[in-house]
């Protein structure tokens, strides 16, 4: 049987989730992992980084992340999607406007975050295989 607190991708929309089967059973190992994948593993992790290390300075909505970063709005709202699901961000208000914050579980492993950024290969790095 799969360990059900691992990382998994919903291959028919592409957007990338976590089971929540064990809500509020992620232990410290499985929330690394989830960074890992998160940040270090799959396409975009860079931009999420960006979206979380400006939403960290200061909540933001959509449109003020897609100006402050340069990328565009559905990118954005794309990987804040991913974030929120995976529950590293929190979000106040209606559909249009909503302020994103980092939650409290983001906010308590931020170092380990920070580490796991630093250790990832670059793009160009071919000894990572």
């Amino acid at each position: 049987m799969r360990d059900r607190r691992l990382p998994l991708i919903n291959s028919r929309q592409g957007s990338e989730t976590v089971d929540h089967a064990t809500a509020g059973g992620e232990t410290h190992g499985s929330l690394e992992r989830l960074v890992w994948w998160l940040f270090a593993g799959s396409t975009g992790g860079h931009t999420r980084l960006l979206v979380l290390r400006c939403i960290r300075r200061e909540p933001r909505n959509a449109r003020q992340l897609s100006h402050d970063l340069g990328v565009d709005y559905t990118t954005v709202r794309h990987h804040l999607r991913v974030l929120e699901a995976n529950r590293l961000v929190i979000a106040e208000g209606g559909n249009y406007g909503r302020v994103y914050f980092i939650s409290e579980k983001m906010e308590s492993h931020w170092d380990k975050l920070e580490i796991i950024n630093k250790r990832k290969p670059s793009r160009t790095d071919r000894t990572w295989k």
